[in-house]
């Protein structure tokens, strides 16, 4: 079974971030699939706000990001939250490839 993963990433604006994924995504993935960690030790964590699902593309609402600050996208699976496509696929169970730096 092939395994889903993220191929494509970019931030349209300071309170959206798009991740573009394998196959096509189930519509029950969450703001809860995810965490926005701040590299920076005077910064809080990015808050999510939302998410929306659209085929193989998720889109975060979240609260407007520091300037000149790195944060770390996190991709996050449970039983409650199943991070899988439309074909059961899950996703990738490597730390590398669940993890975005921007």
């Amino acid at each position: 079974m092939a395994l889903l993963r993220p191929i494509s990433f970019f931030v349209p604006s300071s309170t959206e971030l798009s991740i573009v994924f394998s196959s096509e995504l189930v519509d029950n993935i969450s703001k809860e699939n995810f965490e926005i960690e701040s590299l920076s030790g005077n910064v809080n964590n990015l808050e999510i706000l939302g998410a929306s699902i659209s085929g193989e593309t998720v889109t975060l609402k979240t609260r407007p990001q520091v300037a000149n600050n790195f944060y770390l996208l996190k991709m996050l699976s449970s039983s409650e939250n199943q991070f899988i496509s439309k074909f059961g696929e899950p996703l990738i169970n490597d730390e590398d490839s669940r993890e975005i730096f921007f």
